[in-house]
């Protein structure tokens, strides 16, 4: 971490004085392209996964290619009682009565 707050901001790191200084230079350098240059260029990431929760979908030409929004299905993987599928019904907004329900629920808002 240092090595890279030295190559990105060009800050020595000495002691909790140093995040001032760190700080200053974030807001400075914080502009469109910031993501692209620290993760993907500097850090050798090639994807990164972040949950969205937008009803309309996941804002792509907000983000740079690398970044993807992914849904947290968690919920949806093991159904233990009614009061799973009345989570479900309040948090998507669709009443589940059977499976015809439930795989329209998930076509609609994940496979859209």
């Amino acid at each position: 971490m240092r090595i890279k707050i030295k190559r990105i901001h060009g800050i020595d790191i000495k002691d909790a004085s140093s995040i001032k200084e760190i700080n200053s230079s974030l807001e400075k350098k914080y502009k469109n392209g910031i993501y692209r240059e620290v993760l993907y260029e500097l850090g050798k990431i090639d994807c990164i996964l972040t949950n969205w929760d937008w009803d309309e979908g996941f804002p792509r030409e907000e983000y740079p290619n690398f970044i993807k929004g992914v849904r947290n299905m968690d919920n949806l993987v093991l159904l233990l009682s009614l009061e799973d599928i009345y989570q479900i019904e309040n948090q998507y907004g669709h009443s589940i009565r059977g499976l015809d329900d439930f795989e329209l629920m998930l076509e609609s808002y994940y496979l859209s």
